[in-house]
């Protein structure tokens, strides 16, 4: 009996659309026919025949092709029975890809710090044959982002939100045929807490008779060691700058100031941009000693008061409150606080008879110390004797100017 009918021709696998790594991938195809038990094929890239022989009907055959370079390749199986009825399979397409892929993380640059707790990351994947290609962001050996890129085209994602701390991020991508290559890996450190300055000495309302007088400082940041980069203001003037590791205290002689009160603060600044400031510290510079002025009573005074007045004045550039000492010979008598400028009246403890040098010492805020010029105070409270030697009592005489010898003893006045 004549044979026209054409024989079936269907590849089993691999899909269409296929891509892959092998050279030389395996063609699975079934041949059948309405007579032949053999049936003879051909398999065809794109319109060269690869391979060629013969296949029993209704039996899936695998045939693998002769290598391949990279690039995408119709396939098809043609069939012939004995009779000569020829039959081509549906075209399969077929992807040979064995280039990975690049990735190149564009921004931000390696060990970038950043008050960003979703930074973004601008990268590119760029593959020989694919126009789209799977990428997976990771956040150390976790997934935190993935999707698919175009094709040399710089593609930006926000990762997903972060906690502080240091990161490795890499971009891995994935052509279809399953080619994997990863990015250079970036380090990126997120820092949302601004680090703590704290001014240790001097105290607030120091003063002081130095012109350069040494602060003492820490800062102390919750994610960086090292790069703490400061400030320190006199006022609002940058009177030097510099960088410290963590908690590590610091010390810095102002450069010379003038008399008179400052404000002074640190700043400080993470690598990741975040600023603080110390609480100001107020510090007072007085290199000028106060003046001390004994008004009354005057030099050489002598008095029966025991407790005299002392009425004198002290003057100071800067202080409104003096402290005074009240000094009988080399005994401290009184002391106590003077306003600045005023006369102040100071009755002295009760003294002895006797002469008594007196001067009041001035110190201001700062240390300066002064004394007044020294005042002499005779006290003495003991009456003199008087004693008349001759004549005798009731004396009896013709001398019309007669003689008295006497004698005035003081215990005070010798």
């Amino acid at each position: 009996f004549p044979d026209t009918t054409n024989p079936a021709s269907t590849i089993t696998s691999p899909v269409n659309n296929t891509n892959t790594t092998d050279t030389t991938p395996e063609i699975r195809f079934n041949l059948t026919d309405n007579a032949d038990t053999s049936i003879e094929y051909r398999v065809y890239i794109g319109n060269t025949v690869d391979q060629s022989g013969n296949a029993t009907a209704a039996v899936i055959t695998g045939v693998n092709l002769s290598a391949q370079a990279n690039g995408t390749f119709l396939i098809r199986v043609e069939a012939r029975d004995d009779a000569g009825n020829a039959a081509n399979s549906t075209p399969l397409t077929i992807t040979i890809d064995t280039g990975s892929p690049t990735s190149t993380i564009n921004s931000p640059a390696n060990n970038t710090n950043t008050t960003d707790t979703t930074p973004e990351i601008n990268f590119t994947l760029v593959d020989n044959i694919d126009t789209s290609i799977d990428y997976k962001i990771y956040v150390g050996t976790t997934i935190n982002s993935q999707d698919l890129a175009s094709n040399n085209t710089p593609t930006l994602v926000n990762v997903s939100a972060l906690s502080n701390g240091t990161f490795l991020i890499r971009v891995e991508a994935r052509d279809d045929a399953g080619n994997i290559v990863n990015s250079t890996p970036l380090t990126i450190t997120i820092d949302t807490a601004a680090p703590i300055t704290t001014i240790n000495t001097p105290v607030n309302n120091t003063n002081t008779t130095d012109t350069t007088p040494e602060i003492n400082f820490t800062i102390a940041d919750n994610v960086y060691t090292a790069a703490l980069n400061y400030k320190v203001f006199i006022g609002n003037t940058i009177d030097t700058t510099g960088i410290t590791t963590n908690n590590t205290a610091v010390l810095y002689n102002f450069s010379a100031q003038s008399n008179g009160t400052f404000l002074v603060r640190i700043e400080a600044r993470d690598p990741a941009g975040n600023v603080v400031n110390s609480t100001p510290l107020t510090i007072t510079i007085d290199t000028t000693s106060p003046s001390s002025t004994i008004n009354a009573p005057v030099n050489n005074t002598n008095t029966t008061d025991t407790t005299p007045e002392i009425n004198f004045t002290l003057v100071d550039n800067v202080d409104t409150n003096i402290d005074y000492k009240i000094y009988a010979g080399t005994t401290i008598n009184s002391q106590g606080l003077a306003n600045n400028n005023t006369p102040t009246l100071v009755n002295l403890s009760a003294l002895s008879n006797g002469t008594f040098a007196i001067r009041v010492e001035a110190r201001d805020d700062a240390g300066n110390v002064v004394n007044s010029t020294p005042l002499t105070v005779t006290v003495d409270t003991a009456s003199p004797t008087s004693t008349i030697n001759t004549p005798v009592n009731n004396t009896n005489t013709t001398d019309t100017t007669p003689e008295i010898n006497f004698t005035i003893t003081d215990t005070a006045h010798e």
